[in-house]
């Protein structure tokens, strides 16, 4: 049975629960909607004042990657949201991505008539209920399906000598204190971390370097409607850690110099389609706020009760509610990092929204020696794309509790922040650099970039190899034209080719058969000193072709590169 990836890991978290069925019951009969407005014809807000409505770090973003500002991006008009607060609901959250609010009918008495009275006002479009609890009615969580140890507290006397502690390996397998050794910390970056809770956050010592020097720039419940995040679930404490910790000599993360906004989006409690909605209203917020990474260990994919659940069909890239919440913000040019999931044991087998989006990273596990952590999610997402992206470690994670203890963990909720730290110095050390091109070369430095799969994807990045292809001028400045590595091969529908041009120029990029015969052939402007995303088949079909080998043909005005493909 597939099932939400908070729940497991939670459970696998903390050591309760597990291979138990818990249950909640609701004291107060509610029913929640998420209400569509039709249009933002009316609103005060402009296009052309953002300041109004985003922070000048968010305006900087999208200028820096050449996002236009749009319709989008304007908020939910005030006047619609007032109007139908006049008929007696509570306001939840808002949303202007899917242009709408989310709303509590609490008298279910009143549920017909005053879903009836919105429905006749002519800015309302359409209704969902996202969630339903009446006084009878209970919740069951799934149980914990992973076998192996869940809870290790580290013992003090075999702290390894170097400062990175316990943390170590987990940052040494990416190479990643490579890029520390430089200088790059997480430094400048803003990490948004969605999740269910950080419980005593704001209390313990391995936090004490981020709170004494401001590094937790906001917090906000989405679930309730306050900014009160530290009495909430403990996962997101832990998931925090991995990233933040700055405890030399004992565990040290990923990323312990970057500022983070505190986002509680999950109500571990239960599982609600209301939750992807909070998801979205929780990213929205990071981009107003000017965030650059989301980092989220929630997925989604079976819902208590009797409404629907999502389908594997479903995880397409653009069907369920998180996921086009995922794919809108990387749109506006954030890093959208998500855990692939914990179900490659189970009958679910694959990866939860919103790991599916076609630009998120959706990040598998592994252990210490880089062999798939037998509870990491598969690919491919339901469209046939690479799932998951690339791996880190997630069993037998390092991290700190809520208690000050040092412990590892098993999820892919602790390898996605793992690499979301890691990604944020890459970003840090290349500033410039587009979403697109940190997403590319992380992929591109993984050690199956050749070759992925749907166990784990690129594979495990190497971030020293991220930089180079990024071209950091203090390791290495490219003097040719040069193939940086393929993505998306084996291949299905496209296959891809990241190139650097040293110079402006027009290559013929060109799809062959075994026997030299021409599949798919075009040209395109390169400008100097840029880096490129060479996709085939731009603007033809290739999804058709036969199974089997083939390669790519790329000619420059100085070189020929041939590469060998596989078509799946």
């Amino acid at each position: 049975m597939p099932t939400a990836l908070k729940s497991i890991t939670y459970i696998a978290l903390v050591g309760i629960c597990s291979m138990l069925m818990c249950s909640t019951t609701q004291a107060q009969p509610i029913q929640n909607y998420f209400i569509r407005f039709a249009d933002k014809i009316n609103t005060p807000f402009s296009l052309n004042q953002p300041q109004d409505y985003l922070s000048q770090r968010s305006i900087a973003r999208r200028e820096r990657q050449h996002i236009a500002i749009n319709e989008q991006d304007l908020p939910v008009d005030p006047a619609y949201i007032q109007q139908l607060k006049n008929t007696g609901v509570e306001l939840l959250n808002r949303s202007k991505w899917m242009n709408g609010i989310t709303i509590r009918i609490a008298d279910t008495n009143q549920i017909a008539s005053t879903l009836q009275a919105i429905m006749l006002l002519p800015f309302v479009s359409g209704n969902t209920e996202v969630k339903r609890l009446s006084h009878q009615s209970s919740t069951t969580l799934p149980s914990n399906k992973l076998d192996i140890p869940v809870l290790r507290l580290a013992d003090a006397s075999s702290v390894q000598a170097t400062d990175y502690g316990y943390g170590y390996n987990q940052i040494h397998m990416l190479n990643g204190d490579s890029l520390h050794q430089k200088g790059f910390r997480g430094k400048g970056m803003q990490i948004a971390v969605l999740d269910a809770g950080f419980k005593n956050a704001d209390q313990i010592h391995a936090f004490d370097s981020i709170r004494n020097r401001g590094q937790i720039l906001a917090t906000h419940d989405f679930v309730v409607g306050d900014d009160e995040v530290y009495s909430d679930d403990q996962h997101g404490c832990c998931v925090l850690s991995s990233i933040a910790c700055n405890l030399p000599g004992q565990l040290i993360g990923t990323a312990p110099e970057a500022s983070f906004y505190l986002l509680r989006s999950e109500d571990n409690a239960s599982e609600h389609l209301i939750e992807e909605y909070n998801w979205v209203s929780a990213a929205e917020y990071a981009d107003s706020a000017g965030a650059d990474i989301i980092s989220s260990s929630l997925g989604y994919s079976i819902f208590d009760g009797s409404g629907p659940s999502h389908t594997y069909a479903d995880l397409d890239g653009h069907t369920t509610v998180v996921t086009q919440g995922a794919e809108a913000a990387f749109a506006r040019g954030m890093l959208v990092i998500n855990s692939a999931g914990n179900e490659g044991s189970g009958s679910w087998h694959y990866i939860i929204a919103p790991a599916d989006g076609d630009h998120v990273m959706a990040i598998g596990a592994v252990d210490s020696v880089g062999i798939k952590a037998n509870f990491s999610s598969f690919g491919p997402s339901s469209s046939g794309a690479i799932k998951p992206n690339v791996a880190t470690q997630g069993k037998g994670t390092w991290l700190a509790d809520p208690y000050g203890n040092i412990f590892s963990g098993n999820g892919t909720s602790f390898a996605c922040p793992v690499l979301s730290g890691m990604a944020a110095c890459l970003w840090q050390a290349a500033p410039n650099a587009s979403n697109l091109q940190i997403k590319q070369a992380i992929e591109s430095s993984a050690t199956q970039a050749d070759s992925p799969d749907f166990s784990l994807g690129n594979g495990i990045p190497n971030f020293a190899k991220a930089l180079y292809y990024l071209r950091d001028k203090t390791q290495t400045n490219f003097t040719s034209s040069r193939i940086l590595g393929l993505y998306g091969n084996p291949f299905r529908e496209s296959v891809g080719v990241n190139f650097y041009s040293l110079t402006e120029q027009t290559i013929t990029l060109t799809l062959m058969d075994i026997l030299g015969r021409t599949v798919v052939r075009y040209t395109k402007s390169l400008q100097a000193d840029s880096f490129n995303q060479l996709l085939v088949p731009e603007g033809a079909d290739i999804g058709s072709i036969s199974s089997g080998i083939y390669y790519l043909h790329i000619v420059t005005s100085t070189n020929d590169f041939l590469l060998k493909v596989l078509k799946n």
